[in-house]
């Protein structure tokens, strides 16, 4: 799903079918191509705590679209800004991202290392 440019209502983004979508478009549609076309049991991992998390490509999807959602659901709009926060590399900014620009917001990365100069 994804917000219309001229509509600012939430539309579905087409499912990739390898028969009839030959190659992604947007950069949130790799994730939906390759769970077409490839699917990962580990698409992503990273540590944590000593252990490791790791989101299979269908997982990443689904988290993906769940974050759209959330997002419409709490009245986001075509264009609008979110800011997102990380203090380090996580598998959960990139889902972050994908959804937030899925949804078709525009991702406002905010770093904590930055200065009021920044």
């Amino acid at each position: 799903m994804y917000f219309g440019p001229q509509t600012r209502r939430a539309v579905h983004a087409p499912a990739f079918d390898s028969k009839t979508m030959n190659k992604p478009t947007r950069l949130f549609d790799f994730p939906r191509y390759q769970l077409a076309t490839k699917p990962l049991d580990v698409m992503m991992t990273m540590p944590n705590s000593g252990n490791r998390v790791t989101y299979s490509t269908a997982q990443f999807v689904d988290e993906m679209d769940a974050v759209s959602r959330g997002l419409i659901a709490l009245g986001m709009q075509a264009e609008d800004k979110v800011a997102l926060i990380s203090h380090n590399n996580r598998c959960e900014w990139n889902i972050m991202d994908h959804g937030i620009t899925q949804a078709g917001g525009i991702d406002v990365p905010i770093y904590p290392t930055m200065t009021e100069e920044d």
